[in-house]
């Protein structure tokens, strides 16, 4: 068996026996890649790709380690980053899928189907077509004009949408902003919008090199640097600081760099007692990428950082205003969601059944495109059908876990109050809701985190007629929160651990009526309908949940899970003669046309539930011995005596 050596000189190519390959005919090769890649307009390989392609190679391989060693990378950037990327350049090139495994056999039957090329100097250069983005994992050119455009993730060629997003981020980039953030939560469309908006540049030539590099695998700072700097200058010195030598990059050709996914350097939550900083503050040994930043936005130079985003770094926040510019991504709106090609004539539903759609995915291009998968698969195309269970299952709820387990413990429990309360609400009436008091500072950065993170909205007070600033959630948000809230206490109940069934109630008994109403049918229905299927019968279901009560009397500290308990043994009708609630905090109860005669209600705090008639501060609750009257007194020293249906007899 023979091998061939690719020595680019005109003459026959030498035929030598296997595996006595040295030096000289490994540099070869890169020539022969070299000049493929000059004949469609590319750059020739790097010393790095250089290096990765002899490995690859040679009988005696160096792995990553010792590779990266020498070039001064981390090992997983080589092997998640620049390995993929040159194995992709090389399928391009030759048309067919190229891995370590086959390289050899691809290399030589390319070889031979080209012949021999004559020298590199002495081929013209093909001048490559503009690019279409037809769906492969470069432009159509292959290698276009610019020094690099290249892994470019998705296919662009059926955007919709986003007019005036574009129009704002073409604006800025002409006003010369040196770091632009696409931010979003998961699904919103900041990489499709990221690549529309390059694709576009790239056709106006507006930059002299457009880099396009994911973070998805958190590369170090001084490997993402190297990276681009070998991309725009690959003979360039290295220097001690690289910072500074890919800025006199910048500053000397005027590049687009896009950046995607940078929340994967964010911390996704902290060990137990660690201290966690809430949304967009990076991992251990990923700091110097906000320092890097600070210093790109500050300093003079004519290129543009992009950034995607599911979280604004918090120095970004800081740094906002003529350099820095944020865009905050929403939902596409309903003219923009009918007019995407994806799922026109797709399913079958009325105009109102596609803007309930719509608003249920809040607009988020991906949540929409997996529920239309999903009502294909499983419900026919059959659009009302499905709109009346769930949508939040399968890839929406994995999407959408992914964010919401990045929370700290003060966000998880104020976005569960948001999902709870339904209508916006203020900072106030949030700092009422917890049990423990927390300071207003670590209230507002919780705040201001949900905010970044995309997962709360600013409400208008002018819409609802109050004077500060209120928060609410997405229909989107809110469906799903109220499924995870609903899961989680069930999931308390069974175990008797009560935790957010502590610390949240399941209903706002003080609320208004259709507020109240609203969440019996969200939260209180679903829970006894899990609990139901889970006992199988009441008797079972009520010997459990009275089991509760002793507990509660054990830990006897003020929270809303006797509220709760009440709430859900009324709601199943249960009779509660001869339950003894004394001394606990019963806050939320709803017990307006409640039987309560017999049950022990002694030093109870009732001062946030409900009854027939209001007790406006009680003191103390007693029943007479006949179980027929009830006796409260409260803060401005008014006894009142209820009969046995709840009538007042005297006051």
């Amino acid at each position: 068996m023979y091998t061939y050596a690719f020595l680019l000189n005109g003459d026959r190519p030498l035929e030598l026996p296997e595996g006595i390959w040295g030096p000289l005919e490994l540099v070869s090769l890169a020539e022969f890649v070299d000049a493929l890649l000059a004949a469609h307009g590319g750059k020739p390989l790097s010393p790095l790709q250089i290096a990765l392609l002899q490995s690859a190679w040679s009988t005696q391989r160096q792995d990553y380690r010792q590779i990266a060693k020498r070039f001064g990378y981390s090992e997983n950037y080589l092997k998640f980053d620049a390995a993929p990327k040159l194995w992709r350049l090389l399928s391009e090139l030759f048309q067919e899928k190229v891995r370590k495994a086959n390289l050899q056999t691809v290399v030589e039957r390319q070889y031979r189907q080209q012949a021999i090329l004559p020298p590199v100097a002495s081929k013209p250069c093909i001048q490559p077509e503009q690019p279409d983005f037809n769906g492969a994992a470069f432009p159509s050119s292959r290698f276009n004009q610019f020094d690099q455009f290249i892994d470019v993730p998705i296919d662009v060629s059926l955007f919709y949408g986003r007019v005036e997003e574009l129009t704002q981020l073409q604006a800025w980039i002409e006003q010369h902003c040196r770091i632009l953030v696409l931010v979003g939560m998961g699904g919103i469309g900041k990489t499709a919008l990221a690549a529309k908006l390059t694709q576009r540049l790239t056709q106006q030539d507006r930059f002299e090199v457009i880099l396009w590099r994911s973070l998805a695998h958190a590369p170090q700072l001084n490997d993402c640097l190297r990276d681009l700097i070998n991309a725009i200058e690959p003979a360039s010195v290295e220097v001690r600081d690289i910072t500074t030598q890919l800025l006199v990059c910048l500053k000397q050709k005027r590049c687009l760099i896009v950046l995607d996914g940078v929340d994967h350097l964010f911390q996704d939550s902290a060990p137990d007692g660690a201290r966690f900083d809430g949304a967009g503050h990076y991992r251990d040994g990923y700091h110097n990428y906000g320092q890097w930043l600070r210093h790109m936005s500050e300093t003079l130079h004519q290129s543009c950082l992009l950034l995607t985003s599911r979280e604004t770094p918090r120095e970004i926040a800081q740094l906002e205003g003529t350099s820095v510019r944020i865009l905050p991504l929403a939902g596409l709106g309903f003219a923009d969601m009918q007019s995407s090609p994806a799922i026109k004539g797709t399913l079958v539903g009325s105009d109102q059944d596609w803007q309930e759609l719509h608003r249920r995915c809040a607009g988020n291009p991906l949540v929409i495109k997996y529920a239309v998968s999903a009502i294909q698969r499983l419900f026919a195309g059959n659009l009302r059908l499905c709109l009346q269970g769930t949508l939040v299952f399968g890839a929406v709820r994995d999407l959408l876990d992914q964010q919401f387990n990045r929370l700290s413990p003060l966000e998880t429990e104020l976005i569960y109050w948001l999902a709870i309360h339904i209508e916006p609400v203020s900072l106030p009436e949030l700092q009422t809701d917890l049990l423990s008091s927390v300071p207003q500072s670590a209230l507002l950065e919780a705040i201001d985190s949900l905010l970044r993170r995309s997962l709360i909205e600013l409400a208008f007070p002018a819409l609802v007629a109050k004077q500060s600033p209120l928060f609410t959630l997405s229909a989107l948000m809110m469906e799903y929160l109220g499924e995870q809230l609903v899961r989680q206490i069930y999931q308390e109940i069974i175990n008797q651990s009560l935790q957010v069934f502590h610390s949240h109630s399941l209903i706002k008994a003080q609320t208004k009526d259709y507020i109240r109403e609203m969440q019996t049918q969200r939260f209180l229905r679903p829970l006894v309908d899990l609990l139901h299927h889970h006992f199988q019968t009441k008797p079972r279901l009520e010997h459990h949940l009275r089991q509760l009560i002793p507990l509660l009397h054990q830990e006897a500290k003020p929270g809303y899970a006797a509220g709760n308990l009440l709430n859900i043994l009324t709601y199943l009708q249960i009779d509660l003669t001869g339950s003894d609630f004394s001394n606990l905090t019963i806050w939320q109860a709803d017990l307006q046309g409640v039987h309560l005669q017999e049950i022990n209600f002694s030093r109870a705090d009732l001062s946030r539930s409900t009854f027939t008639k209001p007790l406006g501060g009680a003191l103390s609750v007693a029943f007479s011995p006949d179980g027929k009257q009830l006796a409260t007194s409260d803060i401005n020293g008014t006894i009142r005596l209820f009969g046995q249906f709840s009538g007042i007899l005297n006051e």
